[in-house]
């Protein structure tokens, strides 16, 4: 049974990974939002392929979202060959995440010496694709990020080379900061452990990676005027730190969901001959390090998302077949590790129980496409000047003018007292305020909605009239739903 047992396990998770495949190519070319950030960061793609500034000052016309400038330009490259739209965002993500899986799989494979391991590791892996968010696949910078840093502590770990495995190590986590700047905080611990290994390689290390993250943001600031400092550094720095949040990564996001497998690796260390030799472990155990460091102190922010535990999901699954590999390796001298491997087999079942999910529960219905297209063909016919709050690429899609997303617009002047956040605020009441909007369509949860009543707008009518279609598919529940006119207007048609 224990000889058999770890590839009936892995056939099992693969079950998985043929899941994420169906989602993510039956919804890759789905031509309204998965997750309800996707427009604003098809905006700032098409702002690129127009030959238009990625970090203009704050407009009300544009305002680009607070992250670095990567995965925009990557997907504007796609964009070339596939065309404007989310299906080259999300071939992007899509071509990131299966880089991923197989970085994943050569790993296991690499140092269990089992093509099983690599499998399993990616099937476990994949499992947890609802629990981060199903966001491997949307038009987000996450999967890109995370690939080019696993493939540069791959790289300096197998790479041994006094100079070519940092340098190279370096510039792919600098790419992998170009997408998501938190890189660097969960890369720390692997600079930290080469430093602990080899004094000289480290210090090579961590020289070739500070030159080149200095000469990246002092080029883009070169290129954008200092737009990229202002957005990416400034604006992003302002989310506030919330105390009652840090109590929620470890027991909640961690401990509970993951126990079966952090249990394999517990079972792992507790056995002799299955604990060593781990040096093999180590630099991939220090990227492991950092990922769950990285992921607790982004979840003790408001409005982050399941996404951010997407890198803690791989490094744990990646840790645990490899624990459950040796556990099996040493039954043949140990008694306790045959015991405990065959319960950590069933763990590994229990933990692919724990993490089901429908993979047609990821899927937009023909109804949300039909709502979506009625959507813009009435943005498409509708008079006068209108403002979409949070989904102004339905504008684009209606070619109409578009305007600044409101979550832009939040990142710029929520808790700012500076005057250029200050004359962006005043910029947007003044327009509301001049009813320079003959329609607004705003969410359900919206931010201007305080904001626009105060300006003498309200509420004249629903943008859908079903109530269960057109949601997106990840993040935060909300979608276009409330359709408001300036009061004058109202009056001067009830008097006709």
């Amino acid at each position: 049974m224990l000889r058999a047992f770890p590839r009936l396990i892995a056939g099992a998770s693969c079950v998985y990974l043929a899941a994420f495949l169906y989602v993510a190519f039956s919804r890759i070319s789905y031509p309204y939002e998965l997750e309800w950030l996707e427009g604003a960061v098809l905006q700032s793609v098409s702002h690129i392929l127009r030959g238009l500034p990625m970090y203009p000052p704050p407009s009300l016309t544009y305002t680009p979202l607070n992250y670095p400038p990567l995965y925009f330009l990557v997907s504007a490259g796609a964009s070339l060959v596939l065309g404007e739209g989310f299906l080259a965002l999300r071939a992007v993500s899509l071509a990131a995440a299966l880089a991923v899986f197989v970085m994943a799989f050569a790993f296991t494979r690499r140092v269990t010496g089992r093509a099983w391991a690599g499998w399993l590791a990616v099937g476990l892996f994949v499992a947890c694709y609802r629990a981060g968010g199903a966001w491997l696949d949307v038009g987000r910078l996450d999967s890109l990020s995370l690939a080019l840093v696993l493939a540069g502590t791959l790289v300096l770990d197998a790479d041994r080379s006094r100079w070519r495995g940092p340098v190279v190590a370096a510039v792919l986590v600098t790419l992998s900061f170009l997408a998501k700047p938190t890189t660097i905080v969960m890369f720390v611990p692997v600079v930290v452990w080469c430093a602990i290994e080899d004094r000289a390689r480290g210090i090579r290390l961590a020289g070739a990676l500070a030159l080149s993250l200095i000469a990246a943001v002092l080029a883009l600031d070169a290129w954008s005027a200092g737009g990229y400092s202002y957005y990416t550094f400034s604006v992003a720095s302002r989310r506030p730190f919330e105390w009652r949040l840090v109590g929620q990564f470890p027991l909640h996001d961690f401990v509970l969901p993951l126990a079966p497998a952090l249990a394999v690796i517990v079972a792992a260390l507790a056995i002799p001959a299955a604990r060593r030799p781990l040096r093999p472990l180590a630099m991939f155990s220090a990227l492991a390090l950092g990922h769950v460091g990285a992921t607790w102190v982004l979840r003790t922010h408001i409005g982050c998302f399941d996404n951010v535990l997407i890198p803690v999901h791989l490094s744990v699954m990646a840790l645990t077949v490899v624990a459950y590999a040796r556990l099996i390796a040493a039954a043949g001298v140990s008694h306790a590790a045959r015991r405990l491997a065959t319960l950590s087999g069933f763990a590994l079942l229990v933990q692919l129980a724990l993490m089901v999910w429908n993979p047609r529960d990821q899927i937009p219905t023909a109804a949300d496409r039909a709502d979506g297209d009625a959507l813009v063909a009435n943005l498409r016919t509708e008079p006068g000047r209108v403002f979409v709050s949070s989904h102004p690429y339905l504008l684009m899609l209606a070619g109409r003018p578009e305007n600044v997303h409101v979550q832009s617009f939040m990142d710029v002047v929520k808790g700012a007292k500076g005057a250029r956040e200050q004359a962006f605020l005043a910029q947007m009441r003044d327009s509301l305020a001049a009813h320079a909007w003959d329609l607004l369509v705003l969410d359900t949860r919206d931010w201007l909605m305080g904001e626009a009543r105060s300006a003498g707008y309200e509420p004249v009518g629903e943008a859908l009239h079903e109530p269960n279609t057109f949601w997106p598919m990840t993040g935060m529940k909300t979608r276009p739903e409330q359709v408001w006119v300036p009061s004058a207007a109202l009056d001067s048609t009830s008097h006709h």
